[in-house]
């Protein structure tokens, strides 16, 4: 089962990666909040399939949030990286990140981030094998 969904998942990231707007890497140049956005969203976009691209605009991410003090955006940065260290079964990596980006959603009470950051530990967790921490983190995404 958890084959077939990160298989799922990995076919729609090429899918998706393959579909990236012209229009994205042109946002990715402003040092702006668009251009935050975009290098977020194009981290996201690699995490699945390309781990050293999702690396590269993460880290670019990080850099203009920092610049920015955007720390939404920042945390959704540290998410994709985390993401692109758990599609390449990275675990400790994955979720120093994960931790890292659900610190800061805890402190800007980031109610969609803090979903997703628990979530994301919960599937570490799980697939780690410890099903009792998985689930913790499960209901703390529903919340």
């Amino acid at each position: 089962m958890l084959y077939r969904a990160l298989l799922l998942l990995f076919l729609s990231g090429l899918l998706h990666a393959r579909n990236i707007p012209d229009s994205l890497y042109q946002q990715f140049r402003q040092k702006n909040l668009t251009g935050l956005k975009a290098r977020v969203q194009l981290a996201k976009a690699h995490a699945a399939f390309d781990k050293d691209s999702a690396f590269h605009y993460g880290k670019l991410a990080l850099a203009l949030g920092e610049e920015l003090e955007n720390k939404e955006q920042y945390a959704w940065a540290l998410n994709y990286i985390g993401s692109a260290y758990y599609y390449h079964g990275q675990y400790d990596s994955a979720k120093h990140f994960h931790l890292q980006a659900l610190k800061i959603r805890l402190t800007i009470d980031d109610k969609k981030g803090l979903g997703a950051s628990y979530n994301n530990l919960g599937n570490i967790y799980d697939d780690e094998g410890d099903a009792a921490k998985a689930l913790d983190h499960y209901q703390r995404a529903q919340d």
